[in-house]
């Protein structure tokens, strides 16, 4: 359960950090920081509430499976697939032009490259 709670947290903290750092292109002053900070809160609490159900199915599918690298593979198409279809019926115009590509995109590539980064913990034996 802690992978995928890393994976969950880290792709929320990262994607808008992506995202906003896109918009700004770097360019932003001391004054624009407070809106900055602002705007990364309310996409991080965004991101977690939008991906839960996401995050729920990926849970139980990593409860499913035991192989490490084949787990790993079903987490990366699921996280991305469900990426897909948040954005999707969250608002469907993010696929009409590129900045809203880049949303999902970011958010795409973060979960992909957590779900590779963080490694899976082996479930403790049982002794007898």
């Amino acid at each position: 359960m802690k992978y995928i709670l890393k994976v969950w947290f880290f792709t929320c903290l990262i994607a808008p950090l992506m995202i906003l750092l896109e918009i700004a292109g770097l360019n932003f002053s001391t004054s624009d920081f407070e809106d900055f900070v602002f705007l990364y809160l309310f996409f991080i609490g965004l991101g977690l509430l939008f991906s839960l159900p996401t995050f729920i199915i990926m849970l139980f599918i990593k409860f499913v499976y035991s192989d490490t690298l084949n787990v790993k593979f079903i987490l990366n198409s699921i996280g991305v697939l469900g990426t897909f279809i948040s954005f999707f019926i969250l608002d469907n115009s993010f696929f009409e032009n590129l900045g809203g590509i880049i949303w999902v995109l970011s958010y795409a590539l973060s979960i992909s490259f957590f779900i590779w980064f963080f490694k899976i913990e082996k479930p403790d034996k049982p002794t007898a």
